[in-house]
Parts: C-alpha cells; structure tokens; sequence
C-alpha cells in the first residue's frame, strides 16, 4: 500500500512533517521545485561480523546494479551504521528511483552476485578515519565498530543465502526512514519487505500515517566493550594517530554534545598557541551497548604522539576537574544556536535528512527515533559549566586513550590524573591445559622459526612467545582463521584482536591439520577468499 501527502501540514516553525509509506517513516521538507532524498537504513559495518564483513556493502551494489540507467544525480553509500540511497531531479524521476531501490532489495539480482563481489572487493571498504578505527578496535576487539580495522575474508566469501540472510533482517520497511526535500513524489511508493522496529512519530513532527507499521524486530547486538577499573591507554596501536574514547553518554543528553565541543575546540586552540606541536582534530559518535561512544583523533607526527596524548589527557583532565571557562561555554552554545535555529534555510533544510538517518539509527539500536529540533536547541541553551565539567568526569572514568606504533605516553600525564596502561592484545596470566608443543630444536638454533609454545587444549588454543608473552582464544570464541604470508601458515584471530600462529614448519603437519579440522567452517572461508583472491 503507498500513501502520499493529504495537504501541506508543517510544524508551526516551518520543520517537517512526518508521514508513514508502506510501513516506512517519511520525514519530509517543502522547499525547491527539484526534489532531494535520502532512504537510510539502519545497518551498516557494525552489524556484520569478522565472518560477514562486506555483506552489506554488496547488498547496496546489487540494488544499484538493478536499475536502469538515469540522468538523476543518484548514489548509494554504506558507512559503519547505516547505509543511505539518495537522489536529486525531478519528483517524479526521483519517486521512481525510490521505488525501484525498493522493488530491487525485495528481489535482489542475485545472478549477478560473483560481478558485484569482484566490485566490492576492489573498492575501498566503509570509510572512517584511521586513528578513530583503532581506538573503537581496542574498545570492542573485532566486533561491531572494531570491525572497521580489519578487512575480515572479505566480500569474495559470501553465499546467495549469506546475503539473502541479511537482506531479510535489515533491509526492512521498519529499519528505514525516508527523508525528502521539496515537492513530495506524485504516489510515493515504498514496496520494501515488512519487518523492523517502527515506533510512533517523532515528537515535534506533524503525523499524517497511512499503510501499517512494520512489525517489532530484535535491536541491534552490541559487542561487549573492553572496561578495565579506571582509564586506560593503549601503546602500540595500528594507528596513524592518538584517539581519546568516550563511551556511556545519554544519546539524549545535549549537554553532551556541548562537552563534546568543547573539548574539541579546545584542543584545535591550544594546537593554533603552540608553536611545537602540530597536529589536526576530527570527531565521530557512534551508538554504543549503553549510550553514545564519542571518540576525538588527533592526528600528527608520531614523533609528536607522545606529547599530543599527554596534552589531550592534560586537558580532558581539566575540563573535569574545572570545567570550561564562562566565555568558553558562550561561545560554543552560540555556535549551537546558529545549528539550531529553525528560521535558517540551511538547516531548514538538511532537518529532514538528519531526522531520517538519525530515526534509522536509533530504530535500529531499539531507542525510539530522532531528537526533534526543538528539543536539541533546548537542551543545549540550558547547559551550565557545571554539567560540563559532570559529564566529562563521569567519561574520564573509562576513558581510552590510544598510543601509535613507538610512541610512549609521558609520565607526566599521571600527575593529571592516573591512567593504567592495558595492552593492545590481552595476555593470558598462564599457558591453558593442553598438548604442548614447540619447534624442532634445529629450527630454533637456526633461527628459522621463532622459539613459541603452542597449547592444543580442549577449550582453548594457546601461544607463549619468546619473552613469555600468553596469548589464548576460545575455541568457540574464534572470529576467524587466516592465511599467513601466503600459507600454509595461518593465525587464529580472538574477539578482543588476539592471534595464535600455527605454522606446519614450526609444529609439524599433524597439529595443523588438528587446528584446520577444529575450525573447518573458518578455514573453508579462508579457503573460498584465498582462491578468490588468486
């Protein structure tokens, strides 16, 4: 059933109103004579796995790959949590490419899915910036976020039934929402499959539904973070840069956004007084388990990093002991003010787009949907220095701080407050039970293989390295299995980023064989990805 505008009813500031089409949430914004729109949905990179890495990235491609060529201004894009399908034209054309978007995610071409796997394997994966990926891997291990660090098997792995798989649980009419500039399509139709999470209206939006509310679905799984007693930093950390990780906030909390800005500026003025050091900050907020994981990248010399992450400590330190200056906060909230107001044809204007991608996200993670307007700008005018200072303490507490390659962070940051040190990779405090097993001993004279101890246990496999080092994974824990330096050498990766090298030069043919057969369905998709690659 499609549904379509009854009359040109707005909030009384000018914003969108909200309508329901064939089950999907419409947020839409009279404006120019061209129309603009975006279907977002609420999945992207963190709801795959080590395993399905790409899948959702090649469910977009198929869809696109399905329509017929048009002059529109049309793209599609997947980022780490939610994928977006817009066009700009003409209403009517871009009414039609909003159907044909949705006739295609509920018959996807499924023949021409080795082409679209070949696409996507040779195009970049989910963008996100570097030093940002590190510091969600070292929060969640290879798990939702974390999963942006590594490339998993890759797209060349998946099965018809794979992507039918995850088109059917996020590729719904409940996990979508719609947000449309100027003249609403003639018919709009939406003809996704029904299924999702599809709450009431937004507060703030004017209601004119027609067609049925998909039905309730399970949320979004988040991975459990890794949380020691207090903050921690990390050394060592395959990133271009230092990133400071904040989880736990209130997604409805604008005093949050406040400190988030704060921070940041502060950083960006400090970096502009200080003649030493140079350095450029970017900011992301991902939905996490239990609130908004806000995470701040400063990117440098790694000569510098050391001193950067001090100073980044030094100064999340006192906005959280002191809280930010009087002038400091008016000039932010003012900043919000302007990102706020109604009457703004700017933001007039992007409001549908950000109440639609942000319904989709929150859908998708099981809150009811967007913060209206109204709401933000509310709630950012009444925050104090004192809230602030709060919220950024309450962060502190499990804060992360993560170090580049060689870069040592001063001792001096403990004066500012303590912060024990964890390492990228968990160690285990001892070897498991199991069969032990070493390289031959001419081997290790020769130096033609490090001198490990490898445990083949009955929950769990074990590595020693040669300074004593335990590293340990599950066998039911075990994301994935992969090819070492073009084989046959594999490293079986943990949740939480651990590997155990198995070599057959090292621990003979039999006890590589025993790992491969322990872990068939892994190393079959090893297998499938090497020979995709070759």
């Amino acid at each position: 059933m499609s549904a379509e505008s009854s009359g040109p009813q707005v909030q009384p500031s000018g914003g969108p109103r909200e309508l329901l089409v064939d089950g999907v949430r419409v947020f839409h914004q009279t404006g120019p004579s061209k129309t603009r729109a975006v279907l977002f949905f609420g999945v992207g990179l963190q709801d795959e796995s080590f395993e399905t890495i790409g899948l959702t990235h090649l469910v977009e491609h198929l869809a696109m790959a399905q329509l017929p060529k048009t002059h529109l201004d049309a793209n599609a894009s997947v980022t780490v949590n939610h994928t977006a399908f817009y066009a700009h034209g003409r209403p009517d054309d871009v009414g039609a490419f909003l159907r044909r978007v949705c006739e295609a995610l509920a018959d996807l071409p499924l023949d021409h899915l080795a082409r679209e796997k070949d696409v996507v394997a040779a195009e970049a994966g989910v963008g996100a910036d570097l030093t940002t990926a590190a510091a969600w891997t070292a929060r969640y291990g290879f798990a939702g976020a974390g999963l942006v660090a590594t490339p998993g098997y890759g797209p060349l792995v998946h099965t018809e039934a794979d992507v039918v798989s995850h088109l059917a649980a996020h590729f719904t009419a409940g996990r979508a929402a719609l947000g449309v500039l100027g003249p609403l399509p003639e018919g709009l139709a939406l003809p996704l499959p029904p299924g999702g999470l599809t709450t009431g209206p937004a507060p703030g939006t004017v209601s004119e539904t027609a067609g049925a509310p998909a039905a309730v679905q399970a949320p979004r799984r988040f991975p459990r973070p890794r949380l020691g007693d207090g903050p921690e930093y990390v050394e060592g950390a395959p990133s271009p840069g230092v990133a400071l990780l904040l989880d736990g906030f209130d997604p409805d909390d604008q005093a949050v956004r406040v400190a988030h800005t704060l921070l940041c500026e502060r950083l960006e003025d400090l970096e502009r007084e200080h003649q030493a050091l140079v350095f450029s900050v970017v900011s992301e907020t991902v939905d996490g388990p239990d609130g908004d994981v806000f995470t701040l990248a400063v990117d440098g010399p790694e000569e510098q990093a050391g001193d950067v992450a001090r100073l980044v400590w030094e100064q999340l330190g006192d906005l959280a002991a002191n809280g930010p200056t009087q002038a400091e906060l008016d000039d932010v909230l003012q900043a919000y003010a302007d990102q706020v107001d109604p009457t703004d044809d700017d933001v007039r204007e992007s409001e549908p787009f950000r109440l639609a991608a942000e319904t989709a996200i929150a859908v998708a993670a099981g809150r009811p949907g967007a913060t209206p307007l109204a709401r933000i700008a509310a709630g950012v005018a009444a925050t104090t220095r004192e809230d602030v200072r709060e919220r950024l303490a309450t962060a502190a507490r499990r804060a992360l701080l993560v170090l580049p390659g060689e870069a040592s962070l001063p001792e001096s940051a403990q004066r500012v407050a303590p912060i024990a040190e964890r390492p990228w990779c968990p160690q285990a405090p001892e070897l498991p039970p199991g069969r032990r097993l070493r390289p031959k001993l001419h081997r290790r004279l020769l130096g033609s293989c490090a001198d490990r101890t490898l445990v083949l246990g009955v929950d769990s496999i074990a590595q020693q390295d040669e300074d004593g080092t335990v590293h340990a994974v599950r066998w039911d824990e075990v994301v994935g299995v992969v090819e070492v330096e073009g084989g046959p050498g594999v490293a079986v990766i943990g949740p939480d980023t651990c590997h155990v090298w198995v070599h057959p030069h090292s621990y003979g043919k039999a006890a590589h064989a025993e790992v491969l057969e322990r872990l068939a369905p892994h190393a079959e998709r090893m297998r499938r990805a090497v020979a995709g690659r070759r």
